[in-house]
């Protein structure tokens, strides 16, 4: 009797240690996601030289994804999607003769981060050889 008995607890201790690293192994590392900056104001001046680009630094323990709310202002330069770690997000844009603001998205996880950008209009003198922008 003694002897099953001693049998049933190590049975029921191996059980507990079991259970026990098998819930450790499911409890997931909350995610992170620092962006850099949050804003941006660019763009402005002549039109011939106000179109360019831009970066913003991603840190984050989980892949991670960006998008836009507008794709016909901006252009990613690269991958709009990385593993964890630190990436940076290289995007473009074009001069415009009116001011424009979207917001690019990065996701990862559970969590998502704004960037807004904010393109100021540029100046044009009528010319042709001036007229490399969208209007």
């Amino acid at each position: 009797m003694r002897k099953l008995l001693s049998v049933t607890l190590l049975l029921i201790g191996i059980s507990m240690i079991s259970c026990q690293k098998q819930a450790d192994a499911n409890t997931e590392e909350p995610t992170e996601l620092s962006v850099s900056p949050t804003e941006y104001v660019l763009g402005g001046g002549n039109a011939l030289y106000s179109g360019g680009a831009a970066t913003i630094e991603i840190t984050t323990n989980k892949a991670w994804t960006a998008t836009t709310t507008d794709y016909s202002r901006i252009t990613f330069m690269g991958a709009s999607s990385g593993k964890a770690g630190k990436s940076t997000l290289g995007f473009s844009f074009l001069p415009y003769l009116k001011e424009r603001s979207f917001v690019i998205t990065i996701a990862a996880g559970e969590l998502s981060k704004s960037v807004k950008v904010k393109l100021l209009a540029c100046e044009w003198d009528g010319s042709e050889e001036d007229y490399p922008f969208q209007p």
